[in-house]
């Protein structure tokens, strides 16, 4: 649903979602800092599923 609500926001919807896996975080590690699942999870649980659309550019050879 927030994927369809924000179609013509992907910037925005990646910025709501961080704010979102932010105040989460807090809040386990809080609460219940020893079940509280790792970085890696909490990622991709907010923010890792929204839609890429940068592409990767190869730096320059020295």
């Amino acid at each position: 649903m927030l994927k369809a609500e924000h179609e013509h926001d992907l910037i925005g919807l990646a910025i709501y979602l961080c704010g979102q896996l932010h105040e989460a975080t807090r809040d386990l590690y809080r609460l219940n800092p020893a079940e509280a699942p790792g970085p890696q999870a909490m990622f991709a649980r907010f923010v890792g599923w929204t839609p890429y659309r940068r592409t990767f550019v190869s730096p320059p050879p020295d």
